[in-house]
């Protein structure tokens, strides 16, 4: 079977409200060829979790708006007190 070559994302913290322990706005985190989380710094639970529906078909080349995200080259997925946009 032949391998699918996957995308690599790039996620980013663009809007915190009220409080979150862990991300500040402007951190960002990849996940590369689909499956490898690459981070600088300490990563949330709660967004990997949040993110999970959404990593494999985005990082395949699926449109964000098949997905019921918003936009096409960035979507926003909403974590708890963050909002994460995952950039493709």
């Amino acid at each position: 079977m032949a391998r699918t070559t996957s995308k690599s994302l790039v996620i980013e913290v663009v809007d915190i409200k009220g409080c979150c322990p862990v991300f500040r706005k402007g951190d960002t985190f990849r996940i590369e060829e689909g499956y490898k989380l690459k981070a600088d710094k300490l990563l949330c639970m709660h967004s990997l979790q949040s993110l999970t529906p959404y990593y494999v078909p985005l990082s395949r080349g699926i449109d964000p708006a098949d997905l019921g995200l918003v936009g096409r080259a960035m979507c926003s997925v909403w974590i708890l007190n963050a909002t994460l946009v995952v950039a493709r």
